[in-house]
């Protein structure tokens, strides 16, 4: 049998045990809460630097596109608008103005003659290429259409203007790409200003007028 005392001292014990083990979970708790907290900062700074890391890397090749693109559009041509009351337009697109049979065609009206396949090779040489058309327009009332160069790369690597003229001329009068100029990274086209037509306005023909002054000043670098 137990004495009375010790069963009171035996139940403070038991009292004592259970404060004791809260307390410890208490903390055990804390301490996990925190190392939670460190961790999730950790990693909250991780991605940010992370997100940075790649919005840095998007933009770098934008920026990089939107250089070339606009170095693309301006180098190619060199021209001189001094005493010419007209303004510019620059555009690109995909080159994609001839077929091969387009080119036999032309060739045929030209009366110059090239072996089977040629043209669908030279077709070929300019796949996936690029044109870039710089549209001079009047800024005074004119009759007739814009004045028209249009830009290429030489992918064929043309070295006389002559080989360029008899793959592309055109032997009729009003066409829109005329072979005019070579270099040796660009091909240049321009357009006749149509056949002369006078609509009977008495305006003055600004396609011509705007041609007789910029064409001489043009170049390819």
């Amino acid at each position: 049998m137990k004495k009375i005392g010790e069963t009171r001292a035996s139940t403070v014990r038991g009292l004592d045990a259970k404060p004791r083990e809260s307390w410890r979970m208490w903390v055990m708790t804390l301490l996990a809460l925190g190392f939670a907290m460190l961790v999730i900062t950790l990693l909250s700074k991780e991605n940010k630097m992370l997100l940075a890391d790649l919005q840095n890397a998007a933009r770098i090749p934008l920026e990089v596109e939107e250089k070339a693109d606009a170095e693309y559009v301006e180098l190619p041509l060199i021209y001189s608008l001094e005493g010419v009351a007209a303004k510019v337009f620059v555009s690109t697109e995909s080159f994609v103005d001839y077929t091969e049979k387009d080119l036999e065609s032309m060739s045929n009206e030209c009366g110059t003659v090239h072996e089977a396949g040629y043209f669908e090779n030279l077709i070929e040489e300019f796949s996936g290429s690029e044109k870039i058309v710089y549209s001079f327009s009047s800024t005074e009332p004119s009759q007739q259409g814009n004045y028209r160069v249009t830009i290429i790369p030489n992918t064929p690597g043309y070295t006389r203007l002559e080989d360029f003229q008899k793959d592309f001329d055109i032997c009729a009068v009003g066409g829109d790409m005329y072979p005019q100029m070579i270099s040796e990274d660009w091909l240049m086209f321009t357009n006749s200003c149509g056949s002369g037509y006078d609509d009977g306005s008495g305006l003055p023909p600004g396609c011509d007028v705007m041609r007789q002054a910029i064409e001489p000043t043009l170049q390819l670098p």
